[in-house]
């Protein structure tokens, strides 16, 4: 993205040790550690974002469903979500929970789909955790 001309890129993580990493490459203007989804969410990025990026974060024991609640609190109104997930981790009903918290947040008001579609992630040979496997794509605007 930073070679691309956008240079207002700010990110977030759990490890200490990547955000160390991070501030290393000058790729960032500011950078937070911290978990999503543990309502610890720092004031600093409150209503801040126009776009949010979660691509590979949403699996189990990783990302908690309620980490979409910290994305919403941090875009500001109009702003987007894009993320990305395994397909199977996008049921309704499924035991983690994606698919029933993004239909929550629309139900609710604040979020609309903007776009949703399938594509196949991952490359062939490796460990199975990154073979190709059908994945979905969802790209919400926040309402409120």
């Amino acid at each position: 993205l930073n070679k691309e001309g956008y240079n207002n890129i700010d990110g977030a993580d759990a490890s200490a040790k990547f955000i160390a990493h991070c501030e290393g490459t000058g790729w960032y203007r500011d950078l937070g550690c911290f978990y999503f989804g543990a309502n610890v969410f720092p004031d600093k990025f409150k209503n801040k974002f126009d776009c949010v990026t979660a691509s590979g974060v949403l699996m189990p024991n990783h990302f908690p469903p309620a980490a979409l609640d910290d994305i919403h609190v941090c875009l500001k109104v109009g702003g987007y979500m894009v993320t990305a997930m395994r397909s199977y981790l996008y049921i309704d009903g499924d035991s983690h929970g994606y698919k029933d918290k993004l239909n929550e947040l629309v139900r609710e008001g604040k979020f609309k789909i903007v776009s949703k579609g399938d594509f196949t992630r991952g490359s062939k040979g490796g460990i199975e955790l990154f073979a190709e496997q059908p994945s979905i794509f969802v790209v919400m605007q926040k309402l409120v």
